[in-house]
């Protein structure tokens, strides 16, 4: 029998977790994901930017019916200062975790250095851990699914990250170890 998961203090009852896909993973479908069996529902990925700048529709994608849990919302930008913001506007709607984007490669995201560009910049992505890390109650926050140092080193078509060191490092800030 083996052990149910758990991402950092949020226990899951089962392994089957739904991804956050954009245009896709909206209210109603993640209750019915819920409802079929995901131990873990993730909301499309939402802008930082959109949350400083109150976008109404941005906002809506913050909803969470009150059975989801275990939730995530996934936040994605590449300003620290307006993550921060944004993950403390997520963390009134009341996530289980809140997760930093750092893997989308569609080029409309990459070209303003969020989303899978920030592994090529590994002091901002470590400062925009460290400004949500504070922002936030810590142990909500999850970048690169919770294994930086391991995410960079698979990274995207088998490339290494330069600074694997840093990547340990964002990766403590998480963990409470650094």
């Amino acid at each position: 029998m083996y052990k149910k998961p758990s991402i950092g203090a949020v226990r899951l009852d089962g392994w089957a977790l739904l991804a956050p896909m954009a245009g896709v993973s909206d209210l109603a479908y993640r209750v019915i994901a819920h409802r079929m069996g995901a131990a873990l529902t993730t909301a499309e990925m939402v802008s930082a930017k959109g949350l400083y700048y109150k976008n109404e529709k941005t906002e809506d994608m913050l909803k969470i019916d009150p059975g989801e849990h275990p939730v995530a919302l996934q936040l994605f930008g590449s300003d620290p200062e307006i993550m921060a913001l944004g993950a403390k506007e997520m963390e009134k709607a009341g996530p289980d975790i809140i997760d930093i984007n750092m893997g989308c490669p569609m080029q409309k995201v990459v070209k303003n250095g969020d989303g899978s560009a920030l592994m090529k910049n590994i002091p901002l992505a470590q400062s925009i851990v460290k400004a949500m890390t504070e922002a936030v109650h810590a142990s909500r926050v999850v970048a690169g699914h919770g294994e930086l140092h391991r995410a960079c080193t698979r990274g995207r078509r088998g490339r290494r990250c330069s600074d694997h060191r840093a990547w340990q490092d964002a990766g403590g800030l998480l963990s409470g170890r650094g």
